[in-house]
C-alpha cells in the first residue's frame, strides 16, 4: 500500500508542476514559496472533500468492493492516479470550403478546399466555442 501511496503523491506532484497548473496556482495565490502556494490552493478548492467523495465511489464503480484490502486499493490508487495524470487532447477542425454560390457540394478534392486545424490542450474550454483556435496567454480569459 505504501508503493501506492508514493505513486499518488508522485501523480500530484506531477499535476501541480504542469505550466498551466503552476500559472492557475500563482494566479490564485500570489505569495511564496509555491508548496504554500499549492496548499492553499487545494484548501481553497475543497480537493480533500473531492478526494474523499471520488476514493468512495470508486470501489462499487470499479467493482472491487468484495476484493481483499490490497487488492481494492491498488486498483482504487491506480485509477486515481489515471485521473491526476492529465493527458492533452488534440483538438481538430474540418473546414469545408465550398465555392461561394455552389448548391451542393462535391466532395472530390478538385470541387472542395479542407483544411484541417488541431491543437493541443490539456485545459478545460467552453463547449461550442471556437476560441481554442486563438492563441492562450497565461492571463486569458474564456468567452463568456
Amino acid at each position: 500500500m505504501r508503493d501506492i501511496a508514493a505513486r499518488t503523491g508522485r501523480a500530484f506532484f506531477t499535476l501541480f508542476n504542469r505550466a498551466e497548473v503552476i500559472e492557475a496556482v500563482r494566479s490564485e495565490f500570489p505569495r511564496e514559496p509555491y508548496w504554500q502556494r499549492v496548499l492553499e490552493y487545494a484548501h481553497a478548492g475543497g480537493l480533500q472533500a473531492v478526494l474523499d467523495e471520488y476514493t468512495h465511489l470508486l470501489p462499487e464503480s470499479l467493482g472491487v468492493a468484495a476484493l481483499s484490502v490490497a487488492s481494492m486499493s491498488e486498483r482504487i490508487g491506480n485509477e486515481l492516479i489515471s485521473a491526476l495524470t492529465i493527458r492533452a487532447a488534440t483538438l481538430r477542425v474540418d473546414e469545408v470550403t465550398a465555392p461561394q454560390y455552389a448548391r451542393e457540394v462535391n466532395l472530390e478534392p478538385a470541387a472542395v478546399t479542407l483544411s484541417v486545424k488541431r491543437r493541443q490542450s490539456a485545459l478545460q474550454r467552453r463547449f461550442g466555442s471556437l476560441s481554442w483556435l486563438a492563441p492562450v496567454t497565461p492571463n486569458s480569459k474564456l468567452p463568456q
